[in-house]
């Protein structure tokens, strides 16, 4: 069966006025998986997709050619930039060039925004921030100029302590709105000890600055993320027992 763009009529009418975003984050395999599956399936319905890949440069690798064996009717409303060497970049190996290719980037997603605003002026967009969502303070000295921007902080309490509050700190000073949208109480692998005190701190820098957060991760998964017990099997009604060590502490901190 060819599938004729003309024919497709699946429209939410709520998408009309009001956007729908979905973030994928945290630790482990399945974040580009997701993303990826949902760009498929708007494709399908012949929505215009844009994609826009940060250091990830090269030509082999198995999404890429996926999409290059589309039916012309479907890849005609998909774009792909890569902005990236040919090579996976870590903390330790990112050098000036690989520097220079994310600014590729952020000019384009830049454009994307723009292009965004054309259709919905009110909706807020999160735009990603250096190392991890973490140099909060770098993108406060050269932000973007379009309204209902915020920017992502992701924290890990027991790896992310007074250093990252204080680009927190000198970010907020600076004006610069943000979202945490990842964090958790334990250390950035996702495991380890749950560090109250440093935790503490955050919750209530957050709560002095007015800046929503969001807890990583609504699973039962054997790690001290998870914020429901490994040993719940429930997919509903979730009550407070049910939840980790992690997710009473953070519960009990909400309900103050």
């Amino acid at each position: 069966m060819t599938y004729n763009c003309d024919n497709n009529n699946l429209i939410n009418p709520n998408w009309a006025k009001h956007g729908y975003i979905q973030v994928y984050t945290g630790n482990g395999k399945g974040k580009t998986t997701a993303s990826l599956g949902l760009a498929m399936r708007a494709l399908g319905r012949c929505w215009k997709v844009l994609i826009i890949m940060f250091t990830k440069g090269g030509d082999d690798y198995g999404e890429l050619n996926s999409f290059r064996n589309l039916s012309p009717e479907i890849s005609k409303n998909l774009t792909i930039v890569q902005a990236g060497l040919d090579r996976i970049v870590y903390s330790d190996n990112k050098t000036q060039d690989d520097a220079e290719e994310i600014k590729k980037g952020w000019e384009l997603a830049k454009k994307a925004i723009k292009k965004i605003r054309k259709y919905d002026k009110k909706n807020i967009i999160i735009v990603g921030t250096p190392t991890w969502s973490q140099d909060v303070d770098v993108v406060a000295k050269s932000p973007l100029k379009e309204k209902n921007i915020v920017y992502s902080l992701h924290f890990y309490a027991a790896t992310h302590t007074d250093f990252l509050r204080n680009k927190c700190k000198s970010a907020y000073q600076s004006g610069l709105p943000m979202l945490v949208s990842e964090f958790s109480i334990c250390d950035a692998s996702g495991n380890g000890g749950i560090d109250k005190k440093s935790a503490s701190k955050w919750m209530k820098l957050l709560k002095k600055y007015k800046i929503g957060h969001i807890a990583w991760n609504i699973s039962n998964k054997n790690e001290t993320s998870a914020l429901i017990q490994s040993k719940c099997g429930k997919t509903d009604k979730i009550s407070y027992k049910n939840l980790s060590k992690s997710g009473k502490w953070i519960a009990k901190w909400w309900k103050k």
